[in-house]
């Protein structure tokens, strides 16, 4: 199953491997879908993994069992773009020049629910770092043709405020990620 969906300026098209993970890996992102393209900016193969296939997850990086690393592997140089993360037993593996990416889940049971509210994030921040965007954790509402960002850790009531600045008649954006894009210059 297949669907491309609008991020920023670009297009992104998803390619899963069967309906029920095309509807775990899609669902965040369904208010960004688009009518397919011929050339896509990135086309994102996903599929579920069919059990462990003896790979010892902990062992990705050289990290002991039980350390509380999330990234282990991580390598980025504009060109291709490669990830595990051991926790949830997720890897990508993109090439960015030819515009294709691969992301493989262990097991959709135990996709952690902050992945699926953000879906493949770090893959898609690197793409769109190459088109000038910055994708960050951060709540966003308007008013009067103005933004208002709003950064903090977790729990610090960014969307509270997005949502009760909502409520009172501002444009919300966004509450948990916003992607931003350097048009013009900075004001000094």
């Amino acid at each position: 199953k297949s669907a491309c969906f609008r991020v920023g300026t670009e297009t992104l098209r998803i390619k899963a491997a069967g309906t029920a993970v095309f509807a775990a890996v899609t669902a965040a992102l369904s208010h960004l879908q688009i009518e397919e393209k011929s050339f896509p900016g990135l086309t994102l193969h996903v599929w579920e993994k069919d059990g462990d296939a003896g790979v010892d997850w902990t062992a990705i990086g050289g990290f002991e069992k039980g350390q509380s690393v999330n990234l282990r592997l991580k390598a980025e140089n504009g060109e291709f773009f490669a990830m595990t993360q051991p926790a949830n037993r997720t890897s990508y593996v993109a090439d960015l020049q030819n515009r294709n990416a691969y992301c493989e889940i262990a097991s959709l049971r135990e996709w952690p629910p902050w992945e699926a509210a953000a879906p493949f994030r770090p893959l898609i921040g690197s793409w769109l770092a190459q088109h000038g965007f910055c994708l960050i954790h951060a709540a966003c509402v308007g008013w009067n043709e103005r933004a208002l960002l709003l950064a903090g850790p977790g729990g610090s009531g960014k969307s509270t405020t997005a949502y009760t600045c909502a409520a009172h008649g501002w444009t919300y954006y966004a509450d948990d990620f916003a992607l931003l894009r350097m048009t013009g210059s900075v004001p000094e």
